[in-house]
């Protein structure tokens, strides 16, 4: 009995589902019907039916389901054909577009790019049935519009433009409209419009980074480079997150290394970072113009003309991509493609060479839906074939832009008949292992740039911070490069001397690449003549004021050998310290190889000593250390004195703190005594009385008794007038 009712109350069921599918499927185009429950589409239950699908459309919209969208939309649409829901489908559709855009591996394959383009199609579709049903809703036209740039053909931008044409005559509320005309303008070949356009934008106030990238768009179809780099720049310096311009990061991120990637990750601020990492790579840092950025810009322009994809949603295909890294490659083979082969391409790269991959190569294939990078030729093949003879030829026609790859193969099948299938299969397989070690080899770019020279100079560096004048930072840059890599001029007759000239430019600029210091001298260096400069090394030093608001300013040095020609190029990221404020504060710890009172000045004196820096951060403990630091604002008492303790610790690295080592024994000693206890660390502390609100203080330490290995020096000095305290702190390895 119970199976009984429970098959009655299915039945039941199952035909309420029949009914009201059949009603809503036997509207017809005039929107009638005369279902079983007798009312039609102006009936009050049509209504509510209609307006709850259209609700749950939306509702899926904003949740980002098109899909379910799209099937709600539809069945409203059975009930009811208003412009509400043309716009909905079209709404829906173009999500889908969106969605396959971002959410696919960044190189999409054929079967995304034809559901990207059906989509827009589809999209396209129903919003020109929106506007034809309501000419006059402006949200519609501008949804249309925007699809049809989205398709990007001629036809489709030109209609484009002329909706957005006419939503400026309205002065609508779109604020993009200005920027897809003037994009639009420069796509038509119509540059004095689109500057019109950008010049009127940007004159009102609007700095955002989308007006200011198509500037840079327009002046790169100039071909001016350098108004290019500059709003491009100007551009970055407007965008904060990747999000609101991801089209400016996608080019320059191509370059990036792994540790670039990271940084960037972490970076609050990616247009910022992207200008560093420029800053980076200017090859000439003394002149206004960054060759290497100038070249990128160039190299991208060129890939978005020549290597234009098919599908709308990339601005060019991986030949582009290859080409943005690389630039344009020594040798080039192409074949258009016949009845059995798509069209192929192979590239080759002489600058590149990998002791694993050989030299940078790459293979290209279209087989409808732009160039795809290959590992195997036979991809070219329209239908695959085990007759080796139909494409052994792809191999034989380019093996002359790489004999050892493409040569090898056809060697190998015309050599052996017996064995050569074999031998071909095994040398696909090597060309594929190679191929997988230039992956993983080869650099994230290749930029040349005529130095004047050879690049060969090595140099080293180090900096500390010190309070300047007027509330700036003074910065001492310290570097250093081994003797033995110099040439020097012969010694004149009777000479006990040799020298040589060493061409020196430095140069500190901030993140809107102003310069803030600039510096270009030729260093002399002179050493005797019987001296054995191996391992010998000449030190220098620079030093110079910096604001401390500066943010991320870089020092950029080129040393360049007057005698050899030979140049080296060097960045240095500095960290200025502000030392504005009434609060007790320590400069940077200063490691030297030798401090002594003087009277000379020179490049290392300073408060009257002779300080010579150590720039390695690796110690030998049979030579002593010697330290000098500053301390700034200490109080002086009713006597006028400033009365201060100084605690000297060094101890291993992550093993103890200098807290836990300071609570101990600590001695008091006298300067200038060499210091060094059999301990893990050295402690040591002494009180002092002086007249000075800034003061200064030095120590030589010997640190023989200690075991290799890393170490941290800290110090930390107390006020005892105000009982407040400052550290300051610098590793170093002891070998």
């Amino acid at each position: 009995m119970r199976s009984y009712r429970l098959g009655l109350i299915l039945c039941f069921l199952i035909f309420i589902f029949l009914m009201t599918d059949t009603y809503l499927r036997d509207i017809g185009p005039d929107g009638k019907s005369s279902s079983i429950f007798g009312f039609d589409k102006n009936s009050s239950a049509s209504t509510v039916l209609y307006d709850s699908l259209l609700t749950q459309a939306f509702d899926y919209l904003t949740f980002n389901n098109p899909t379910m969208a799209i099937k709600y939309f539809k069945k409203a649409h059975r009930i009811s054909k208003t412009p509400e829901v043309f716009a909905g489908l079209g709404m829906s559709y173009f999500r889908k577009v969106e969605n396959v855009g971002r959410n696919s591996e960044k190189n999409q394959n054929q079967f995304q790019a034809i559901r990207i383009i059906q989509n827009v199609k589809s999209a396209i579709k129903f919003y020109e049935k929106a506007v034809e049903l309501d000419p006059q809703d402006l949200n519609y036209k501008y949804n249309l519009a925007k699809a049809y740039v989205y398709r990007g053909d001629p036809g489709s931008s030109q209609r484009a433009l002329k909706i957005f044409e006419e939503l400026k005559e309205k002065q609508s509320s779109y604020t993009d409209i200005d920027i897809e005309m003037a994009r639009l303008y420069r796509t038509f070949n119509q540059p004095d419009k689109s500057a019109e356009i950008l010049r009127d934008y940007l004159e009102v106030g609007a700095d955002s980074s989308a007006g200011l990238y198509e500037t840079t768009k327009l002046f790169l179809s100039q071909s001016n480079f350098e108004r290019a780099s500059y709003y491009y720049l100007l551009a970055l310096e407007n965008t904060a997150e990747e999000s609101e311009l991801p089209e400016i990061f996608r080019d320059v991120k191509l370059l990036f290394t792994p540790q670039d990637y990271a940084e960037y990750g972490q970076s609050d601020h990616k247009g910022r970072y992207v200008k560093r990492f420029w800053r980076l790579k200017d090859p000439t840092p003394m002149t206004p113009e960054n060759e290497h950025l100038v070249e990128h810009l160039k190299r991208v322009s060129y890939a978005e003309t020549i290597f234009e994809a098919r599908s709308p949603d990339e601005a060019y295909d991986e030949r582009g991509i290859i080409y943005i890294k690389y630039g344009e490659p020594d040798f080039r083979y192409q074949n258009p493609g016949d009845e059995i082969t798509y069209p192929n391409e192979s590239w080759v790269y002489e600058k590149r060479y990998s002791e694993r991959g050989g030299l940078l190569f790459f293979d290209y294939v279209n087989s409808g839906f732009g160039f795809k990078r290959v590992i195997d030729l036979r991809d070219a093949l329209m239908r695959r074939s085990m007759d080796y003879s139909e494409w052994v030829s792809l191999y034989e026609d380019r093996d002359y832009i790489y004999p050892e790859v493409y040569q090898r193969v056809w060697e190998k099948f015309r050599n052996d008949r017996v064995g050569g299938f074999f031998a071909v299969e095994t040398e696909l397989e090597r060309i594929e292992i190679m191929k997988e070690f230039n992956e993983k080899d080869s650099p994230t770019t290749i930029f040349d740039h005529d130095f004047g020279g050879e690049k060969v100079f090595n140099v080293a560096f180090a900096s500390a911070s010190f309070k300047g004048r007027g509330g700036d930072t003074r910065v001492e840059l310290y570097y250093v490069f081994p003797l033995g890599e110099i040439y020097f001029d012969p010694p004149k007759s009777g000479s006990s001397t040799m020298k040589t000239l060493i061409e020196r430019k430095i140069s500190v600029r901030n993140i809107d690449l102003e310069f803030l210091y600039t510096d270009e001298t030729d260093v002399e260096v002179v050493m005797p003549v019987m001296y054995n400069l191996n391992g010998r090394v000449s030190v220098g030093q620079v030093n110079f004021e910096v604001p401390p608001t500066e943010i991320e300013p870089i020092a950029n040095l080129e040393f360049k050998s007057k005698i050899t020609n030979s140049v080296g190029l060097y960045y240095v990221d500095l960290t200025p310290r502000s030392f504005r404020g009434s609060e007790l504060m320590l400069s940077d710890l200063q490691f030297s190889d030798d401090i002594k009172p003087t009277s000379v000045v020179d490049q290392f004196s300073k408060n009257g000593l002779r300080i010579i820096p150590h720039i390695s951060e690796i110690v030998h403990k049979r030579v002593p250390l010697y330290v000098y630091f500053e301390i700034y604002n200490l109080r002086r008492d009713k006597s006028g004195d400033a009365r201060y303790r100084v605690e000297y610790i060094v101890s291993r690295r992550g093993i103890e703190s200098i807290d836990e080592i300071s609570s101990r024994d600590t001695i008091r000693v006298k300067l200038p005594e060499s210091l060094g206890r059999e301990k893990n660390y050295i402690a040591v502390s002494r009180d002092h009385v002086k007249k000075l609100n800034n003061t200064l203080e030095w120590l030589a330490f010997d640190l023989g008794s200690l075991s290799t290995g890393r170490y941290v020096f800290s110090v930390r000095v107390t006020d005892k007038e105000t009982e407040n305290s400052a550290v300051t702190k610098r590793n170093f390895t002891l070998r």
